[in-house]
């Protein structure tokens, strides 16, 4: 069992310290190409997921190796902030807040190869997205807009929305 620290961002780069756990003890700082790394989400197959908002994308990071396998840009993502995990299926799904002309939206992305597989416009300012695996519903909370958008999953790849509370 390890837990992981986000520390520093220097340059263009974050540090993530990497402790073992229960001893606390240090095992290796992680340097990720990422000025501003946000969530995190675990698959349960040894790799982190984490969305980088500087760089709209994804890292996959091998905890077993402790190094960065991965970067996915997101397909219409700017500015990502939240992340939720459908781990039997492998897909991650990402807030993305939008930036200018580009729109806020939930973006789903397929944790094995990277692919954005679906993508919905949601509210401003994303903070928080959950997923809830009995259910199979996606939340997006949206702080701007104060909007709850509320997705079901029909297949790994196809969403629809539910409802958007606000």
């Amino acid at each position: 069992k390890r837990l992981m620290v986000k520390v520093a961002a220097t340059g263009d780069l974050t540090e993530v310290l990497v402790f073992d756990v229960p001893s606390l003890k240090p095992v290796v700082t992680v340097k990720i190409p990422s000025k501003r790394l946000d969530g995190a989400v675990v698959d349960g197959k040894g790799n982190l997921f984490v969305d980088a908002r500087d760089k709209n994308a994804i890292f996959r990071v091998d905890m077993k190796s402790l190094q960065v396998t991965a970067e996915w840009k997101i397909d219409g993502c700017e500015v990502p902030s939240g992340i939720a995990m459908d781990v039997a299926n492998q897909r991650l799904f990402v807030g993305c807040r939008g930036k200018g002309e580009v729109k806020p939206i939930l973006a789903v992305v397929n944790a094995e190869s990277g692919a954005t597989v679906f993508k919905h416009e949601i509210g401003r300012q994303n903070g928080a997205v959950i997923y809830d695996a009995e259910s199979k519903r996606v939340f997006t909370s949206n702080g701007y807009d104060a909007l709850l958008v509320i997705f079901e999953q029909t297949s790994p790849d196809a969403y629809k929305v539910v409802e958007a509370l606000g």
